[in-house]
């Protein structure tokens, strides 16, 4: 007897590699079109990792012909449909008429099941409506990123920064409550220095001034923009060059805030994705959450947001990267308004201002729970 599973690739290889983690056939059937071939060859190199003695079969058929994609499925079938087989039917993926084409082959046969994964991630009998979860704990999220066609993301987990990080995050933000354009306009001047080596020098912008003292040491003296008060912090910590720069203590600020949330496991920050055969950094994520339902967060940190593409920028991003069954927040500092709020509120992405969420938190954490139990509009 052999365990024979046939799975649909479409755009979500995700459940195609998760049920077959979950039912470990001797034998996957993928079926995949021209345009989805290269998540049917991903789904097979991130599977025989995990399950070497799996003999994979790659079947092409065609998306747009019903007639040619019937006789491919029925060809296929009847090479396995036989008593002594255990068959499995994976309908999570590819198009609708697909999923309709093996229900129609399949169903009711007594030696096969039609199976379906949810956003969720319920493996549901689609004869009995019986439903159990797979067991996540073995895939990574180096194993979900291998799957849209990810090498290996670069990132750092929360845990690695120190408690002399989180003082400087604060230090910082007190910095940025003084006078942010100053701070903004010095720190550019920094970032252009260190990317030429140089770190060491004094920098000075309407009456604020920080003196870059060794490389991951400052010294800074700010002029409140109203008020005229002065606040003087020594910046030292051993991350302090990032979480000055590119406003790092933001979103390190933001990472801290959602580790606490009951239902964060992994918090990971500053992520750098690559792609097979390409060595340079395509994609930068802000934070990824792995929550302990086995879905990924998406979290985008600014500031302020100056430009409404950058929604579109962060929108494409996810898409590309979470599936069906992922999700995406954005986080400012003060609450979105204008065009950015709209084009948020128009692409379905939840928006928090940490300011909002220092007076809420737990409030925060419900609306998290909540959005991540959603099911996401296909």
């Amino acid at each position: 007897m052999s365990k024979i599973t046939f799975s649909l690739v479409g755009g979500q290889p995700f459940p195609v590699y998760a049920q077959a983690l979950d039912s470990k056939p001797d034998i996957l059937v993928l079926f995949y079109s021209k345009q989805t071939e290269r998540y049917a060859l991903n789904v097979e190199r991130c599977l025989k990792q995990k399950l070497p003695h799996l003999v994979v079969q790659q079947v092409e058929t065609d998306a747009n012909d019903l007639k040619k994609s019937y006789r491919t499925f029925a060809a296929n079938a009847n090479v396995w449909l036989k008593p002594e087989n255990e068959i499995t039917v994976n309908l999570s993926g590819g198009t609708k008429p697909w999923s309709m084409q093996l229900l129609n082959i399949f169903g009711g046969k007594e030696n096969a099941k039609c199976v379906f994964i949810d956003q969720n991630h319920y493996i549901w009998d689609m004869a009995t409506y019986e439903r159990h979860r797979f067991n996540h704990d073995d895939i990574s999220l180096d194993d979900k990123f291998a799957l849209y066609g990810v090498k290996g993301i670069q990132r750092t987990n929360i845990n690695d920064y120190d408690d002399q990080d989180f003082i400087a995050i604060r230090q910082i933000e007190k910095l940025y409550q003084f006078n942010r354009n100053a701070l903004r306009e010095i720190t550019k001047k920094i970032n252009d220095d260190d990317k030429q080596g140089i770190k060491s020098g004094l920098y000075t912008e309407a009456g604020c001034s920080v003196e870059r003292v060794g490389e991951n040491e400052f010294s800074c003296t700010f002029e409140h923009h109203r008020s005229h008060d002065i606040t003087t912090q020594l910046v030292s910590s051993p991350n302090a060059c990032r979480l000055m720069l590119n406003t790092g203590w933001f979103e390190l600020k933001v990472a801290e805030i959602i580790s606490h949330w009951p239902s964060a496991g992994q918090v990971w920050t500053n992520t750098s994705i690559n792609y097979y055969n390409n060595p340079n950094t395509v994609n930068e994520i802000d934070i990824i959450v792995e929550t302990y339902q086995d879905k990924l967060l998406f979290v985008e940190c600014k500031t302020h947001v100056h430009d409404s593409t950058d929604i579109d920028k962060f929108n494409d991003v996810t898409k590309s990267y979470v599936g069906l069954g992922g999700k995406r927040i954005f986080v400012t500092y003060n609450p979105m308004t204008g065009l950015p709020n709209d084009k948020c509120e128009v692409l379905e992405i939840p928006r928090f201002s940490t300011l909002s969420i220092r007076n809420g938190t737990q409030v925060f954490y419900d609306s998290l729970d909540k959005y991540m139990d959603t099911i996401n509009a296909r």
